[in-house]
């Protein structure tokens, strides 16, 4: 009996162990047969101390787009050459062809992304193709981070954040707000404030639309604090006042404001099927709208300082130009005849003109890597010239035919969308593969399969860190790489097929376990 059990045990193991080998081969056959791919990369440390770097795979299947995880990788060598290192020999174990990796994202760390000494410089000398991309996401939190450096702007940030620090770390604090929700906003469906996060945006939003719509029931709540004990009641009081003040009233409306514009680019960014053409189509529209904002400020701030009139009725407080002094150079004394001329002035345009800047600047290098495959996209392509392809064209030579050819395909390929209107010429990359037929247009083909699988965030590879929260716990701390990467792979993957038949097959390439089963 007990030999039984060993070896029914000693099967399901080894089940287990071809079950997620299945699964990794059935995502790198995906990965050959779409033939292009990027490499997506982040790195975290995990409970036990380690240095986890996570490596996801981006391609195109069945004219989709995925992003999968392949596997984790424990490094210690945290340079450029030592992470490039460890990313280049856990590919080449993989069954796929390293020479058609066609993007790496990663974020903006200078390990990763040093133009001479970073994995990308490193990993470009060795595959050529392999076009770095900052990631989309963190490009649009570092645009706003910088923004938010405006001293009204951050010290509003600062002020929510203790505002809902001071009532989550007490649960008594906690019930008294819930309690002035419900008595002074009833239908409100949050009953918490949202603390805030420095890395997510999206979360960003949320903490300052919720703190807005909660302001009376924050101002109740502060107050009714004031009356516990004496620690509880100074920092109550502090807050209050801060909270009261014009300064406040006004940047937070102004952050709320802004952040209403980036909210939806801050979500379309994270979805794993949007292309690079489709991002920086959206980046377009978020910063043209607030170009017209920043055109017609004096209208549009009317707007904004209607609705801090009616937060500083509220709070019992007067609009008013804050104290100016000659001798304090780094006071806003800007000269203005009335409060919202002041803030207009010191708030609201250098607001506006910070983000826009930040917007221009930050994502100069994703129109670099994509400008001359655009070229090949329907709704630009009747606007471009086979000149302004050619740059692409001679970047992915190793992957098309010569020039001629390529330019034959393109006047055709430009030809047959010019008699159709624009509105029926797709915008992206990925909605025009279905309409490009591979035995016609196999150059064009080509080109839009890689500017579709060019990487856009590395969202999906933070996916993962919490996954790998879930997994290795503290009672699992000392879980190996191996089993660590197969659970994930089980648990990101819950989507993908795998058959008794795969997991048999895969078993059976492995000649040197061979146990004994019966299949009935």
């Amino acid at each position: 009996m007990v030999f039984a059990c060993t070896r029914t045990a000693e099967l399901l193991s080894h089940a287990c162990k071809y079950s997620l080998s299945a699964l990794k081969f059935w995502i790198l056959d995906k990965v050959s047969e779409a033939k292009f791919f990027s490499l997506l990369v982040d790195e975290t440390t995990d409970l036990s101390k380690q240095e986890q770097m996570t490596i996801c795979l981006r391609y195109v299947s069945d004219n989709k787009i995925r992003e999968d995880f392949i596997d984790y990788v424990s490094v210690d060598d945290m340079t450029g050459e030592g992470l490039a290192n460890a990313i280049l020999s856990r590919l080449r174990q993989c069954p796929i062809d390293l020479s058609c990796m066609v993007g790496q994202g990663y974020d903006g760390a200078s390990a990763m992304s040093g133009m001479f000494n970073g994995v990308q410089a490193i990993v470009r000398k060795q595959l050529p193709a392999a076009v770095y991309v900052h990631c989309s996401s963190h490009c649009l939190n570092l645009t706003l981070s910088t923004a938010c450096k405006l001293p009204q702007i951050r010290n509003a940030n600062g002020i929510v954040g203790e505002v809902a620090d001071f009532f989550s770390r007490s649960a008594k604090r906690a019930t008294l707000f819930r309690s002035c929700v419900e008595e002074l906003a009833p239908d409100m469906k949050r009953k918490k404030l949202v603390q805030l996060c420095e890395t997510r945006w999206v979360e960003r939003h949320d903490a300052i639309i919720s703190f807005v719509q909660m302001y009376s029931s924050i101002l109740a709540a502060v107050e009714k604090c004031e009356l516990l004990d004496a620690n509880t009641a100074t920092k109550a009081c502090m807050l209050g006042h801060s909270i009261r003040t014009p300064q406040f009233i006004v940047a937070v409306l102004v952050l709320e404001n802004v952040l209403a514009i980036t909210l939806p680019l801050s979500k379309a960014l994270q979805c794993p099927t949007i292309d690079l053409i489709h991002a920086l189509s959206n980046i377009r529209s978020v910063r043209e709208l607030l170009q017209v904002k920043r055109g017609d400020a004096e209208t549009t701030f009317a707007e904004v300082w209607l609705e801090a009139t009616k937060l500083a009725e509220v709070a019992g407080t007067e609009l008013s130009v804050p104290r100016q002094s000659s001798r304090q150079q780094h006071r806003a004394n800007i000269p203005a005849n009335s409060p919202q001329e002041y803030f207009l002035r010191t708030l609201y345009i250098p607001f506006l003109d910070s983000v826009l800047q930040q917007l221009t600047d930050r994502f100069l290098g994703h129109n670099e890597a994509v400008c001359h495959l655009s070229a090949v996209v329907p709704s630009h392509v009747v606007t471009y010239s086979f000149q302004d392809l050619i740059p692409a064209v001679n970047a992915y030579s190793e992957f098309v035919a010569t020039e001629n050819e390529v330019k034959g395909e393109f006047e055709l390929w430009q030809q047959r969308w010019r008699q159709l209107p624009a509105k029926d010429r797709p915008a992206t990359a990925i909605d025009s593969l279905p309409l490009c037929s591979a035995d016609f247009f196999p150059n064009i083909k080509t080109l839009l399969v890689i500017t579709a699988t060019l990487p856009v965030t590395t969202a999906t590879a933070e996916r993962t860190f919490s996954s790998l929260r879930l997994l290795k716990t503290y009672l699992r701390s000392t879980m190996g790489q191996n089993r660590l990467a197969g659970l994930t792979l089980l648990y990101l993957h819950r989507d993908i097929p795998i058959t008794p038949d795969e997991v048999i097959d895969t078993f059976a390439r492995h000649s040197s376990r061979r146990l004994e089963f019966v299949l009935q």
